[in-house]
Parts: structure tokens; C-alpha cells; sequence
């Protein structure tokens, strides 16, 4: 099916991967449309179930709220600034386990879309919460997460420059 759309004309965003953007067109009509033509002003997408790169750590987590919000511990690059808080649950379990957790954040953060480049001001960071038994909290500061992802900070150092709370709650990772 083709379609034409004007500049102006808005959509639901039903879901996204790094390529692509789920969009629903009417009541019943829904289109997966190449993401580099699909402006999302302000949008704050990450699409947990297409994290992973197996089945297996897809059925794994599951996203259940985002928000912008105050920065909500202590550590100096974030402290009293706006950032990005996704919380994530393990599916079927109270827990998340030992190992999963830095692999999990990196593909988080990798995937993270925090807002247009015009409006970096708003956001300077991503938090991301591990809302379970065993879960903790960790976070980059904007600037951190984008020499990383241009490939200027190495997956260690990247981690390294992360905040995490608390840190033992993490230690699976570099």
C-alpha cells in the first residue's frame, strides 16, 4: 500500500526500531515507515521488546513508564537538571539476575532517542531505573551518551562515565 502524507499531517507512533517507526494512519490502517522520514519533534522513544538481539532477552524486560523529570539522585554532571527516566520490570520474574543488567543499559541507552539536537538544553541526560527486587539505577549525561554512540568512547569508558546507584547492583557489568 502507498500513501502521501503533508508535512503537517501528525500520527500515532505505535512503536519504533532504529530504522523504522510503527505508525497508525486511521482505525484500522497502520504502516511501518523509514524512520529517517518521520519527524518526532520532542519525541522520547525507545523501543525495549526490539532491544535485544535474541528472542530469549526480548521477552525479557518490558518498559513501563518515561518520563523528563529532575534528575532523581546525586551526582554532580546531573544534579538539580531535566533528564529522561525510563523504568524497565523483568517479564515473568521479581528479579533480573546477575549479568543481564549492563548489557540490558547499554542497548537502552543506544537506542535512546532524547530529543531533537535543537533542544538538547532541555535534556541533559538518560536515567535508566530497574524497577525490581534486585533493580538500581544508572545514568549518562547527554554529552557521554553521544561521543559513545560516534563511536569516540569505548563500550568501557562509556561505562566507566556512568552513574550507577548502587553500584554493586551492577557489578556484571565492565
Amino acid at each position: 500500500m502507498m500513501f502521501q502524507s503533508d508535512a503537517e499531517d501528525e500520527f500515532e507512533v505505535l512503536d519504533s526500531t532504529d530504522k523504522w517507526v510503527h505508525i497508525k494512519i486511521s482505525a484500522l490502517s497502520r504502516a511501518w515507515v523509514r524512520r529517517e522520514y518521520v519527524d518526532l519533534p520532542g519525541a522520547a522513544t525507545v523501543n525495549v521488546a526490539a532491544l535485544a538481539d535474541d528472542q530469549h532477552e526480548r521477552a525479557f524486560v518490558r518498559q513501563t513508564k518515561e518520563e523528563v523529570g529532575a534528575f532523581p539522585g546525586q551526582w554532580e554532571p546531573l544534579n538539580g537538571k531535566q533528564v529522561k527516566i525510563i523504568w524497565v520490570q523483568p517479564v515473568e520474574k521479581e528479579q533480573f539476575g546477575s549479568g543481564p543488567k549492563w548489557n540490558l543499559a547499554k542497548t537502552i541507552f543506544r537506542s535512546t532517542d532524547a530529543g531533537n539536537p535543537a533542544e538538547v538544553s532541555e535534556i541533559s541526560g538518560v536515567v535508566l531505573i530497574f524497577d525490581a527486587q534486585d533493580g538500581g539505577m544508572t545514568a549518562t549525561t547527554l554529552a557521554n551518551l553521544q561521543q559513545w554512540r560516534a563511536g569516540h568512547l569505548s563500550d568501557e569508558t562509556f561505562w566507566r562515565r556512568c552513574w550507577r546507584d548502587p553500584a554493586d547492583a551492577f557489578s556484571g557489568g565492565n
